[in-house]
């Protein structure tokens, strides 16, 4: 099992990647020293839920987006998994009315 420091920073170097930011950048953002940021992309610190918090909000993401490492989800924004969500809930109301109208159709024709 990877140490959790680890994967914690690599998902900071991802999503910092993602956005073509510096680590310096990044720092500013989230209002914390970059030596911090360098260390906690390198796996030798590990973040607490505070700066977490901090450093998904200089993402503009929320904490559940952050933790989200599903590999399906990697290199995606929210607004791409909420578009996603969306699909899924029409796809199953439509199944969910196509159900009833089946039923009504078939309680009528008795």
């Amino acid at each position: 099992m990877e140490d959790i420091a680890a994967i914690v920073g690599e998902r900071i170097k991802e999503l910092r990647n993602k956005k073509a930011w510096t680590q310096e950048q990044l720092a500013e953002y989230a209002d914390l020293h970059v030596s911090y940021i360098i260390a906690l992309e390198k796996g030798r610190k590990n973040a607490s839920v505070n700066v977490i918090y901090r450093i998904a909000n200089a993402f503009d993401i929320s904490l559940m987006d952050f933790f989200d490492m599903d590999e399906k989800n990697h290199g995606r924004d929210s607004q791409d998994m909420e578009k996603d969500q969306k699909e899924k809930n029409i796809e199953r109301l439509i199944r969910e009315y196509t159900k009833r109208i089946m039923s009504e159709m078939d309680s009528s024709e008795i």
